[in-house]
């Protein structure tokens, strides 16, 4: 048999490769590329960020220069959004816009009111006696009294007997603690290191500047004083004689004097009063235990251990400022206020002087004028109350974040803008029922009503019904003349014709 031959074929013994394994980015076979791409991505996310950062620093800015014109380059004019809860949309009444404007600036340079409520002290409609409450205040005081004199001139003394004052008439609905006879729960007390049985000393700083050289003047107190303070105006001074302003500082010890600064000066052409006090730090917040001593070490020289103490003496300190006007004195273009704690007031003299303009921001406590007259006036206070009587030609602008504003406004002029309002509480306006004539709004919030009420029910035109909101004109419409009453939570909105 023939073998067949058996053929060999050759067979490589090198194995191949094996395969590729294909990364876990589909897109990005290499890994280097994806962690590139993902830096970019995160530098272009906080380029954009800084950029958006840029464009509201820009907005912000540009929404400052415009307020400070506005606000007449107030230094507590700091960038801020205009208030929120202050309706601007009414058509008519854009000028609420001016109002949530400055309420803006007074809570950006006293923070929002959150939390704050006002003091059960301040809760009177009336307006108190104001010579009579400095008065009984200075024979009250069994003390010596230290004065730096600033220039030659007599003492500027609180209780001037050129000044009559009487108690503001106001509405027998609005008591201390209600709403129309609806009972408010009573707000909580701030800390105090003034109780009423302590004897202080007092020490006044003067000064005085001519009406002719300074048409405009500023007074402005600082963070220091929990206990607040009063400043009062008149028009009692001499005839021919300067503007005085006389700060008295009433303290229960020296370190709480040494502690507070009072200067004066030229700020553009205004002449400028300001104080301040560096407070010790505060006790903790109730509920949390105090904090630890600064590295171990004891507290610094005056400053109280961590707690209340219970002797709060040298730690008070209170002021009173009397700013008084020459009695021949007839016009002033332009007085601002504003203050941390601070309740505002004035004598009837007063009326006697016509302002150009008026500006009051208080964080906490109120604004009383017994009668104003000026062009334009605009009070704002983020816990408090707003009252008086005031005779605008111009503008009204009364306004309360926490608290309730109860005032009596007359309009001498041919046109007038009138605002008067309260974020959180309950708000009256009454204007002489024999001489306004023009379109109104009334609006109220939540728990809140909105009233209007005249003495001839036919001059009172509602063109818009609502629950929440009354809209007409009395006698006349479109003549110039407008008010606005607006509440936004807890209280009525009400506009009385009398």
């Amino acid at each position: 048999m023939d073998e067949k031959k058996v053929e060999y074929v050759a067979v490589p013994t090198t194995e191949l490769p094996p395969p590729p394994v294909q990364s876990g980015c589909s897109r990005c076979p290499n890994k280097d590329a994806c962690r590139k791409k993902a830096r970019r991505a995160v530098k272009f996310a906080i380029a954009a960020a800084v950029g958006c950062y840029a464009i509201v620093g820009l907005a912000r800015h540009v929404s400052y220069n415009r307020n400070a014109a506005v606000l007449d380059e107030s230094p507590f004019d700091i960038p801020h959004h205009p208030a929120q809860g202050i309706p601007h949309d009414v058509p008519g009444f854009e000028y609420v816009r001016e109002a949530a404007d400055f309420m803006g600036s007074v809570e950006a340079a006293f923070g929002r009111a959150h939390g704050h409520h006002p003091p059960h002290d301040l809760a009177a409609p009336a307006a108190p006696e104001c010579c009579a409450q400095f008065n009984e205040a200075v024979n009250e005081r069994k003390h010596h009294k230290h004065h730096r004199h600033h220039s030659k001139h007599k003492d500027v003394d609180a209780t001037q007997a050129a000044c009559p004052c009487v108690p503001l008439p106001h509405h027998k609905g609005h008591h201390k603690g209600s709403v129309d006879g609806k009972h408010l729960p009573p707000p909580p007390s701030p800390p105090k290191f003034c109780k009423p049985e302590y004897e202080l000393q007092s020490t006044s700083t003067v000064f005085d500047f001519s009406p002719e050289q300074f048409k405009r003047a500023s007074l402005f107190i600082g963070s220091g004083f929990p206990d607040s303070g009063k400043i009062f105006f008149s028009k009692s001074g001499d005839e021919g004689s300067n503007i005085k302003v006389n700060v008295t500082v009433l303290h229960g010890s020296e370190e709480a004097l040494k502690a507070t600064s009072i200067s004066a000066f030229d700020h553009n052409g205004k002449y400028t009063v300001e104080m301040k006090r560096n407070l010790p730090h505060p006790p903790p917040h109730r509920g949390l235990p105090p904090p630890p001593p600064h590295d171990g070490q004891p507290p610094h020289d005056g400053e109280p251990p961590h707690g209340p103490p219970e002797d709060t003496l040298p730690l008070c300190a209170k002021y009173e400022i009397h700013v008084q006007f020459p009695s021949d004195l007839e016009e002033f273009e332009h007085v601002d206020i504003r203050g941390r704690d601070a309740q505002v007031e004035s004598c009837p003299s007063l009326k006697l002087l016509k302002f150009d303009k008026v500006t009051a921001g208080i964080g906490r406590g109120y604004v009383n004028f017994a009668s104003l007259y000026a062009d334009e006036a605009i009070l704002g206070v983020l816990a408090g109350h707003v009252r008086g009587e005031y005779a605008v030609t111009k503008t009204f602008h009364g306004m309360v974040r926490h608290g309730s504003t109860v005032v009596e406004v007359s309009a001498p002029g041919e046109k007038s803008d009138i605002f008067v309002n309260a974020d959180r509480g309950f708000a009256f306006a009454k204007l002489p029922a024999d001489s306004f004539e023009g379109d109104f709004v009334v609006r109220s919030g939540f728990r809140g009503s909105p009233l209007v009420e005249a003495p001839e029910p036919t001059d009172l035109h509602i063109e818009k019904y609502r629950p929440n909101h009354k809209s007409g004109y009395y006698k006349t419409k479109n003549t110039g003349h407008k008010v606005f009453v607006h509440t936004g939570f807890g209280g009525d909105a009400k506009l009385v014709f009398e």
